[in-house]
């Protein structure tokens, strides 16, 4: 008897048990799947060193992936910002277009196989940490599934996107497998005849960016090399492309108006007008006017931001992400009265010399800095060409209906249907602009516009970007 009851002592009870088996799962849990992310949505980047401990070849799990998105969708959203506000500088009076989706997964890409100083210096132009580099390739993979169902043509409700995101090599260079397969669903990664054929490789990679465009270039080539790229091998090239058209929600009605380039420069060009509710606010201290303009796809819309005359670089230079998220967080269903130019916008960019002046030249010039992506210590990226195209015409779904073509009431009139309807604000852009293209879930900048130049009505020549 006094030794079965010291048996049943020795034994833990069940409320020990428990805690027993909760204290081995806590140890054998990983810490990305144990913590709880604080960060909200588009807030600011906040490293908290905590997936640092995660082991970087294990694949992350899709609640891994969402719960990332967060942090990643605002670190983009700073690297957007900043990366216009270079291009404007850089580009002065010249229009500015570019795809910031596609210009991050391209950056991600090169940080995903960067080492040492490269790493260092592309997390911090992306606004993540330097390990964040796996992270950062999964939640890119889940939003380019999201955003393109198929490659390169993607259409969806009246929404046409045509893009390619390519690393393309010389044939007798040897890319690391495991980089091959974690890009693989976004990136394409093939061989060229740079070292042997470097005339034929560049006419056909010019031919391809032709194509997906539409041939909107035609007087002069989109893809090259720089003039030093003949004292240099050639063994690694970044394309990204993107052609934009859509249909609007409800379509516009055609007509002329004036575009005001400056306050002494004008010219006639062609616009689309519609009037109707959209959703329009102010910038408030940013000194401009705000207005959504939706597709027939749902999740994408057009947001236009239109300064006071002369005051578009003001605008540009003061934006922050916490101003823009305001200035979209004012949004509010009016009567308005839309007037806009028929966009026809087009622009080829080498994003190697902008990524260079934004504290990331390693890529590009130093070498031995691309370990993670082959064991040639003698590589580095040539060039980093971006190309991006975008059309706004008056096509969409049927108008609404107008306030005017109501029948006639054969009741008596009161006072309540005497009464006129209210004046629409009207939204007339008539002078230099900002734009976004966006995605909503997942969110994303598929296009930033800065217009300066409209092309003239009476011109038959491609527009002057």
């Amino acid at each position: 008897m006094e030794k079965g009851a010291s048996q049943k002592a020795e034994q833990p009870s069940q409320k020990q048990q428990q805690q027993q088996k909760q204290q081995q799962e806590g140890r054998t849990s990983s810490p990305v799947q144990a913590r709880t992310p604080t960060t909200t949505p588009m807030s600011p980047a906040q490293p908290s060193g905590e997936h640092e401990r995660r082991d970087p070849t294990a694949p992350m799990t899709p609640e891994e992936v969402a719960a990332s998105a967060p942090t990643m969708t605002s670190a983009l959203l700073a690297f957007t910002i900043e990366l216009h506000q270079k291009l404007r500088e850089v580009g002065g009076s010249r229009n500015v277009l570019f795809s910031p989706f596609l210009a991050a997964g391209a950056l991600i890409a090169l940080f995903h196989g960067a080492r040492g100083r490269a790493a260092r210096h592309l997390a911090r132009l992306l606004h993540l940490d330097e390990s964040d580099a796996p992270r950062a390739v999964a939640y890119f993979a889940r939003c380019h599934d999201q955003l393109f169902a198929s490659w390169p043509n993607h259409h969806r409700q009246g929404f046409n996107a045509t893009h390619d995101l390519a690393l393309i090599r010389d044939r007798n260079l040897n890319m690391l497998a495991a980089y091959i397969a974690s890009l693989s669903p976004w990136c394409r990664t093939e061989p060229d005849f740079f070292e042997s054929d470097m005339g034929s490789a560049v006419i056909r990679m010019d031919l391809w960016i032709r194509a997906l465009t539409a041939f909107a270039f035609r007087e002069y080539t989109v893809f090259e090399f720089p003039p030093t790229m003949g004292r240099e091998p050639v063994l690694l090239v970044s394309i990204a492309v993107l052609f934009v058209k859509g249909r609007w929600r409800h379509r516009f009605e055609p007509g002329t108006g004036d575009f005001h380039e400056t306050p002494t420069r004008m010219r006639s060009v062609r616009v689309m007008r519609r009037r109707g509710k959209f959703r329009i606010g102010d910038c408030g201290d940013l000194d401009a006017m705000v207005l959504e303009i939706p597709y027939q796809d749902p999740s994408k819309t057009m947001v236009v931001f239109l300064p006071s005359m002369e005051r578009l670089a003001t605008f540009e230079h003061s934006l922050t992400p916490a101003k823009l998220l305001r200035c979209l967080a004012n949004l509010q269903e009016r009567e308005v009265e839309v007037t806009m130019p028929v966009l026809r916008l087009k622009r080829h960019t080498e994003m190697a010399r902008i990524v260079s002046m934004l504290s990331a030249p390693e890529v590009f010039k130093s070498r031995g800095q691309l370990g993670g992506m082959s064991d040639d210590k003698s590589l580095f990226v040539s060039t980093l060409t971006h190309v991006t195209v975008f059309h706004a015409n008056t096509r969409g779904g049927k108008p609404q209906v107008p306030l005017t073509s109501e029948p006639p009431s054969t009741t008596r009139p009161t006072p309540a249907t005497t009464r006129a309807t209210p004046e629409p604000v009207r939204f007339t852009v008539d002078r230099p602009f900002m734009f976004l293209v966006m995605n909503k879930d997942p969110d994303a900048v598929l296009v930033l516009g800065s217009v300066k130049r409209v092309s003239s009505r009476k011109t038959k020549v491609p527009p002057i970007n």
